[in-house]
């Protein structure tokens, strides 16, 4: 687990800076002609409306302090 966690933590780490360079009207621009546009990209997560990654990981959180605590595990996390 903390292999995924450094993972996911050096991934937001080294996309962050590049990704808050970006314009919103570069972010509006598709990828490929005709696709998608950068933004839709990055916050797209499966049929599903783009969402905010925050909203992803929070809502992630809550279920797993979640299914924690109906096999008696106390998580001290804020769910």
């Amino acid at each position: 687990m903390k292999t995924l966690s450094a993972k996911l933590m050096a991934t937001v780490d080294t996309a962050e800076a590049t990704l808050l360079a970006v314009t919103e009207e570069e972010s509006a621009k598709p990828a490929l002609p005709g696709g998608w546009s950068r933004k839709q990209l990055i916050c797209h997560i499966g049929s599903l409306d783009p969402m905010k990654l925050r909203f992803v990981a929070e809502d992630y959180l809550h279920h797993l302090n979640h299914h924690l605590s109906q096999i008696g595990i106390s998580s001290s996390a804020p769910a």
